[in-house]
């Protein structure tokens, strides 16, 4: 098959593990009547049409405007093993979907013609390239963006094993943002790490989340505890001495096991920490009082080589433990 032309999922990784074998789409200008077996679409994008043939795919005729508020997507396919969680795509120039997360699936992008980005409220812009997916995970709000170009994407859902359709899609509005910080009013500045909730992970107290968080930057296990009795300030300060002494590069530490900043081992100890914090009732009681609120932490930096938590690594953690509360 010509060079020119896009095939998923062949150029696609990583692989996909798709219920129907016969998945196939083609597109591109060297794709001609016949060369692909299968249904064929025609979507504008650039200066002449582009050609899509698909199979495993049952097209939509007309195209379906998106259900979701504020979005400008065209749907104009969807996979015929509703188990894949598949949707083509189309938007148009200078054009958004909604905002919006979801709790039970994770989405992967595979861009097959134009261009996009996919967009958070936690200042992250990913660029959507051809050949390239980007997966999404849940409960970090999202939404694709085109600029001059317009876009061709195949939505690949993650699908729970009983699908959830929009039952999973909750809406978020940028305009009721409350942004968590340790001197704001409440419930800000009580879900932010300086405040002191107390917890308990693998054996060891902590006296607040920040506690916790600057002790991985020590290495000795017992000098580890008594930073983990540190509430505010006091323990942003201790982990700024600890920097001193050690490059951004340097793994972490927890009781005694060495662990990488990048690692999902990393994120899975996150995980386990926001888990036990999440039984603290003031927290709870907190977290409760921003009903809906979107959550954002605008002081909190966006790279994991700048932070020992993003803004991201929080605000979605708050959005997980806050949406397992109110179910």
């Amino acid at each position: 098959m010509n060079n020119d032309v896009v095939v998923f999922p062949r150029d696609f990784a990583p692989a996909h593990a798709l219920q129907n074998p016969e998945t196939l789409i083609a597109c591109g200008d060297a794709v001609s009547a016949g060369s692909v077996s299968g249904d064929t679409i025609e979507v504008d994008v650039g200066s002449r049409p582009l050609r899509l043939v698909l199979r495993g795919f049952k097209i939509m005729d007309p195209p379906r405007p998106a259900r979701s508020n504020g979005s400008n997507a065209l749907y104009l396919a969807s996979g015929k093993d509703k188990r894949d969680g598949l949707l083509l795509q189309y938007l148009p120039p200078h054009a958004t979907t909604s905002l919006h997360f979801h709790a039970c699936t994770r989405e992967t992008f595979h861009l097959l013609a134009g261009q996009a980005a996919l967009r958070t409220p936690w200042g992250t812009e990913v660029p959507l390239n051809v050949r390239r997916s980007v997966t999404n995970d849940e409960f970090v709000p999202h939404q694709v963006v085109t600029a001059e170009s317009a876009s061709v994407i195949l939505l690949e859902m993650a699908l729970p094993s009983e699908s959830t359709g929009m039952k999973d899609h909750f809406y978020v509005d940028a305009n009721t943002a409350l942004d968590i910080h340790s001197k704001g009013a409440y419930p800000s500045s009580e879900l932010s790490n300086f405040a002191a909730h107390g917890f308990s992970i693998d054996g060891v107290d902590c006296a607040s989340m920040e506690g916790f968080l600057q002790s991985l930057k020590e290495p000795d296990p017992e000098v580890q505890r008594m930073i983990c009795k540190l509430v505010g300030g006091e323990a942003k300060r201790r982990g700024e001495k600890l920097n001193l002494a050690r490059l951004p590069s340097d793994p972490l530490h927890w009781q005694g096991q060495v662990i990488d900043r990048r690692s999902q081992s990393y994120q899975q100890l996150l995980d386990r920490a926001y888990a036990e914090l999440a039984k603290s009732g003031s927290f709870q009681k907190a977290l409760a009082a921003t009903g809906e609120a979107l959550l954002v932490h605008s002081i909190g930096k966006k790279l994991p080589e700048d932070t020992i938590l993003t803004e991201t690594e929080l605000c979605s953690r708050l959005l997980r433990i806050r949406y397992s509360l109110q179910s």
